[in-house]
């Protein structure tokens, strides 16, 4: 085999092993990611406008007038019903709304249970937006004698 040949084989090698190493990258649609950025943001949010830029046009624009006291009771209300690691399972785009349904844990008032979780999105300025979401979960109550 001459060296051209046998460079060329070696280049072929290299370069067969450099693609089949190479993975497409793991991608989550748009309203996924934005309803799990909304989560992350929400938690460590300090003011009303850190969590309301996610929401549809018609709820997010009353949030941002809010000031004062009422900006503060309005942040505290949404973080009441905050949900956590959520998981998304189920995923169904429509034009330019989504729905969505998965798993979560709901932390409401000190508690923590397993939830399921509803997300309803719309797609406002080529940006998605929650319309709105719902969370359910049962308590089991245990009682003592």
């Amino acid at each position: 085999m001459s060296v051209a040949k046998k460079c060329l084989v070696v280049l072929f090698a290299l370069t067969s092993l450099l693609m089949s190493g190479v993975r497409p990258a793991f991608c989550d649609s748009q309203p996924k990611l934005t309803f799990y950025r909304y989560i992350k943001d929400l938690y460590y949010a300090t003011k009303l406008p850190q969590a309301a830029q996610y929401w549809y046009k018609p709820s997010r624009l009353p949030m941002l007038q809010f000031n004062g006291t009422r900006a503060v009771a309005e942040l505290a209300r949404l973080k009441v019903g905050y949900v956590a690691k959520p998981n998304i399972t189920f995923e169904v785009t429509e034009g330019d709304r989504c729905t969505m349904k998965g798993s979560g844990i709901a932390i409401d008032r000190g508690k923590q249970v397993p939830c399921t979780l509803d997300v309803v999105m719309v797609k406002e300025d080529e940006v998605w937006k929650i319309l709105y979401y719902t969370w359910r979960a049962e308590v089991m109550r245990t009682q003592s004698f």
